[in-house]
């Protein structure tokens, strides 16, 4: 039996039948008004974006201007292209550990710890005497750069509604972009002006800037009950290293010609089967490469790989 139109019928054992007609309620803080929506953190996205500037300043800077400070420090010219290698070699040593080191000391303290490091270590490359020297303070400079970009994502995705996960990692990519901007433009006019030790200092007031903002912007909580797969965390850096190694110095060294270049390879043909027996047998890795299985993921890689090797000229043939 039809229920007439406004009513309600019940019968006995079953749910009431609706009625016809329904009325969609929207709740309103006002006649005629839309509910008001929380606004977004302004000061921590601000924040997000001068740590990611931060992070590839020095690397767009010194990609820039690697000739001037090569012929500078009277480097041969087949080694000026290790300056940016250094940096892009210790970020690469530094990713398997910055896992564990975020969850283990939490975004807030981890990024305090490496702009301190990078303060450091930009004023100690502006000082150096020799390549060498240079080289050397470079790659420990590009250990401290390496946690600020996944620290800075890791506090977008703990601090930020789901629905504005997209607004933060808009400003996380623009920070990342603005760096390589802003790197090579404030170098031109440093070294015409000051010479190539003053690009160095760029980095300095950003720096100083930043740090109070993270203390007011940034709560995270560290979980001290995480356990650390120190096997890879080792074995990880020595086979990146030999990787870089083996397609960086190749080029200039006539690659197996050279016993460094074999020695290189060797390492690497040893460290990467290791890496992964090590890999299988730990619960918790420190670096997981399961994403790599998804089809999207492992093609982005692959894309953003070839990118750089043929834009940077890192990896030469």
């Amino acid at each position: 039996v039809k229920p007439e139109r406004g009513k309600v019928t019940r019968t006995y054992g079953h749910p009431p039948v609706q009625p016809y007609c329904s009325i969609m309620v929207f709740q309103t803080t006002a006649i005629g008004k839309q509910p008001s929506r929380e606004t977004l953190p302004m000061g921590f996205l601000a924040t997000i974006f001068t740590i990611n500037l931060l992070a590839f300043l020095n690397f767009s800077s010194v990609f820039v201007a690697m000739v001037q400070i090569g012929t500078a420090l009277d480097a041969p010219e087949s080694l000026i292209l290790q300056l940016p290698t250094s940096l892009y070699a210790a970020i690469a040593c530094a990713a398997p550990m910055t896992p564990y080191l975020l969850r283990r000391l939490g975004a807030r303290r981890m990024l305090i710890f490496a702009i301190v490091g990078l303060c450091v270590t930009t004023v100690l490359a502006s000082l150096c005497q020799t390549f060498w020297q240079l080289i050397g303070v470079l790659f420990v400079h590009g250990l401290f750069c390496a946690p600020l970009s996944p620290a800075t994502q890791a506090a977008v995705k703990e601090t930020l509604h789901d629905r504005d996960l997209g607004v933060g990692m808009a400003v996380w990519g623009a920070g990342n972009y603005a760096g390589g901007l802003i790197g090579p433009l404030l170098a031109g006019v440093m070294i015409t002006v000051f010479g190539w030790r003053s690009l160095f200092l760029i980095p300095l007031p950003f720096a100083l800037l930043v740090i109070p903002l993270i203390l007011a912007a940034i709560k995270t909580r560290p979980d001290k009950a995480v356990r650390p797969d120190a096997v890879s965390m080792i074995i990880a850096p020595v086979a990146m290293l030999l990787l870089v190694g083996t397609a960086s110095l190749g080029p200039s060294l006539s690659w197996f010609a050279s016993p460094l270049v074999v020695a290189c390879a060797l390492g690497l043909a040893f460290a990467g089967p290791l890496y992964i027996w090590s890999y299988r047998r730990h619960d918790q890795p420190a670096f997981h490469l399961g994403c790599i299985r998804n089809r999207d993921t492992a093609l982005s890689l692959l894309i953003v790989f070839v990118f750089n090797m043929v834009s940077t000229g890192l990896f030469q043939v």
